[in-house]
């Protein structure tokens, strides 16, 4: 009962407490909403000192994760929430004519603050159970929005005392959350920070399962940079503000019920249904409608590609912190670029948008392009997942043992394996079934996948384990048991 209790005490804790941070990251990726009162040129330099220092900070904070340990990345996300709340401060200043250096020093507090704060909630969430810290994810991402959402179109400003009371409310739930005994992640907690040579270690299966979802989703990025600026520039569309704080809400609420109702949670079928929607949705003849499709695509996207890392990397944080701070890196830098590509193809407002076709055959293009590669590379993989298990191997299947045993094995020695390995959950049960003689049918049958989808896990299962045959796994899954054995 004390552990159940535990476990909702984190979980209440991670919502409420990334959910208040989320709506000042919100807020700001719309400053007039901090700053009602300011005019074109103040946002410029906020937008350019936002993005550039977020992505300074997310690039200092992939080399701390890396080299440090866990107790210094807890300093690092109190100086950024000390950093967000002095961006925060400023922005609450009466900005004069000549008002620059405060504008840029207010942009900088809140993009390095954000990003400190931000990836070490990450860190945190990273602890939990897979589908759990997927939830969390989803609620505190539609909470936070949501409550934006409401308040900008109410009030159409948020003010800086509420945003710095979502702040201190946000570090201090961190803080009871970090400092409280452990509970989901006990397990982890010994084998959680790896050496960084990890990342080269298992570089090849993380290219392979992340490359899609992280090009497409620097691709929505990217296009949804373009379609702010249009949308919410000087001469903006009629409802460009309204569809732009709608969509964050939507995105978050399909990817809860995505989460809910895939037992499975199959990525690749969603990535793919994403990038059908962007082509489509250039053809839409209403701009507001477009800015909502992207803005609710960014949104879910973006938590797809975060409950990915988790459900890839459960075992090894260390690498899931770099590369989420790597990310979100990226993700500042193209929605920056992003902003300023409307101009250089000479839309410079909402009233030009459809009478430019360069703009629009370069995204159609660019989205095209994207689109091949990711369809020739997951053809590639699907020949190579099916061709890299040994024949001997898939020959044998149909002859293994029938077992009373549940899909998910709870064995020591499994664990003790995944540790040791670096194997994600959904590994270590595939892990457990095969190993036991269990054909591709039964666990495309149990587990709710496809065929290449298990080949592929029992692919990068080998890799990882560096082994070439079924009876080496065997083999290295009899010490692990044997080791269990009293003396």
């Amino acid at each position: 009962m004390d552990i159940v209790r535990s476990r909702t005490y984190a979980s209440a804790c991670s919502v409420i407490g990334f959910g208040c941070l989320y709506v000042i990251f919100v807020a700001c990726f719309f400053p007039l909403t901090l700053m009602p009162d300011a005019d074109q040129s103040t946002y410029r330099f906020f937008n350019q000192a936002l993005y550039l220092s977020s992505a300074i900070a997310a690039f200092a904070y992939a080399v701390a994760a890396a080299r440090c340990s866990e107790r210094t990345t807890s300093g690092i996300a109190l100086f950024g929430y000390a950093a967000l709340s002095a961006g925060l401060a400023a922005t609450g200043m009466q900005l004069g004519t000549h008002a620059e250096p405060l504008t840029i020093c207010a942009g900088i507090g809140c993009g390095a603050g954000l990003s400190l704060s931000l990836v070490s909630w990450f860190e945190t969430i990273s602890g939990f159970q897979e589908r759990k810290g997927a939830l969390v994810f989803g609620w505190q991402a539609f909470l936070g929005s949501s409550v934006f959402a409401i308040v900008a179109l109410l009030n159409k400003a948020f003010t800086n005392e509420a945003a710095l009371a979502l702040c201190l409310v946000s570090a201090v739930l961190y803080l009871a959350l970090r400092t409280a005994p452990s509970q989901s992640n006990a397990n982890v907690a010994l084998a959680s920070f790896r050496s960084g040579i990890e990342v080269l270690r298992h570089r090849k299966v993380l290219s392979r399962v992340l490359f899609g979802p992280a090009v497409g989703f620097c691709l929505i990025v990217f296009i949804y940079g373009i379609a702010e600026a249009i949308a919410m520039g000087h001469d903006g569309s009629p409802y460009g503000e309204v569809v732009s704080y709608l969509g964050a809400p939507i995105g978050s609420a399909v990817f809860l019920v995505w989460t809910y109702a895939s037992k499975s949670r199959n990525y690749g079928l969603t990535i793919k249904s994403i990038f059908l929607i962007l082509l489509t949705v250039f053809w839409i003849p209403a701009f507001d409608a477009i800015v909502l499709v992207l803005s609710a695509g960014f949104q879910l996207s973006l938590l797809l590609l975060c409950s990915l890392l988790l459900d890839e990397l459960s075992s090894q944080r260390r690498v899931a912190m770099v590369l989420v701070s790597l990310g979100y890196a990226c993700m500042r830098m193209l929605f920056l670029v992003g902003l300023y590509v409307p101009g250089m193809f000479g839309v410079p407002s909402y009233s030009s948008y459809f009478e430019s076709t360069s703009l629009l055959m370069f995204l159609i293009y660019l989205v095209f392009a994207v689109a091949l590669i990711l369809t020739w590379r997951d053809r590639k993989v699907d020949q190579s997942a099916s061709t890299d298990i040994p024949d001997a191997d898939i020959a044998a299947e149909n002859a293994g043992g029938e077992t009373k045993e549940s899909p998910a094995d709870k064995s020591e020695a499994f664990f003790s394996i995944a540790q040791q390995y670096g194997l994600t959950r959904r590994e270590t049960e595939i892990l457990g079934l095969y190993s036991k003689g269990r054909d591709i049918n039964y666990m495309c049958e149990n587990l709710y996948l496809s065929r290449n989808t298990v080949k592929g896990h029992v692919k990068r299962i080998y890799s990882k384990l560096d082994i070439h045959s079924k009876q080496e796994l065997i083999d290295i899954v009899e010490a692990a048991r044997a080791k269990e054995q009293p003396l």
